[in-house]
């Protein structure tokens, strides 16, 4: 599961159109955001809609974001 999915799933989005209406980010940006793998990659404009969303300050957001991060096995 990516760090999208996880972001859904922990603040009860049922599908990217439920993000969508919350956020006003087009669905063909969500299903890009779905198959990204790295959070880090994505623009802050679109980093701030998600934590708006999620009812987070940026900060808080961005360290929920850090903490979903699994340690390297290597």
């Amino acid at each position: 599961m990516n760090w999208f999915d996880q972001y859904k799933i922990d603040f009860g989005f049922t599908s990217n159109y439920k993000v969508a209406k919350a956020t006003k980010i087009t669905p063909s940006s969500l299903t890009r955001l779905s198959n990204s793998k790295d959070w880090r990659n994505v623009k802050i404009g679109t980093v701030i809609l998600l934590a708006k969303a999620a009812h987070k300050s940026l900060d808080d957001f961005v360290d929920y974001l850090a903490k979903q991060e699994k340690p390297s096995t290597n």
